[in-house]
């Protein structure tokens, strides 16, 4: 199984193990969120075989393409640990952080064909900032859409380093970003049925992702 693949498996696991618990936390009130989560990382099982097969003779040669652009799933908090915020976003602050997320999506596109790996990574780094500020001034948590936007910046980061290696992984490194700018389609959908499941006191999501050490272009 390659790291891709696995990063997936886990968090279907973890998503199909929790998925019980949190419905009779809330009624059963989280059980379409859990059901969209484990239907969407099912999906995207084929991509990341794909991406898995091509990273194969690269790996072979001591070039972790794939390999380290995924973290472990675990250890994560317990289930019912508290989140840190329970209030759901305000209809402006979802339209700000969508806002700033397509904004993301259309200019990576253009830097991605470019193989412009450093651009991509810098903004970001600015998207996940801005997205920071308005959690804190919301008391609202947007954890998928930090989770996507980690992810994608390591892959965006590490891609120069993996070209600077062997050129020929610029086809499979521009792949995965796009990919992962692709995924940032559904962050805001998540995070706003997960905040109103977070109000009443059950950290879906939130407690679900692991962090990500995004290390951001200075």
């Amino acid at each position: 199984m390659g790291p891709f693949e696995q990063h997936l498996r886990e968090a279907i696991a973890v998503n199909t193990e929790r998925s019980d618990l949190y419905a009779a936390a809330t009624d059963g009130a989280s059980r379409s969120l859990s059901t969209v989560l484990i239907t969407t990382e099912t999906a995207s099982l084929p991509m990341a075989m794909w991406l898995d097969s091509r990273a194969v003779p690269f790996n072979q040669r001591g070039i972790r393409i794939v390999q380290d652009d995924f973290v472990p799933m675990h250890p994560l908090p317990a289930w019912d640990a508290p989140t840190r915020f329970v209030a759901v976003a305000s209809p402006q602050a979802l339209w700000s952080v969508s806002a700033v997320l397509r904004e993301l999506r259309r200019n990576g596109r253009r830097w991605a064909r470019r193989d412009a790996f450093v651009a991509v990574a810098e903004a970001t780094a600015h998207a996940l900032d801005q997205v920071i500020t308005v959690e804190k001034a919301e008391q609202s948590h947007f954890a998928m859409t930090r989770h996507l936007l980690e992810s994608l910046g390591l892959a965006a980061v590490n891609a120069e380093d993996y070209v600077r290696q062997d050129p020929q992984t610029t086809s499979l490194a521009r792949d995965l970003v796009r990919l992962q700018l692709v995924g940032l389609r559904l962050a805001i959908g998540l995070d706003g049925r997960a905040q109103h499941l977070h109000k009443r006191g059950v950290g879906i999501v939130v407690n679900d992702v692991p962090p990500i050490p995004f290390p951001k272009p200075s």
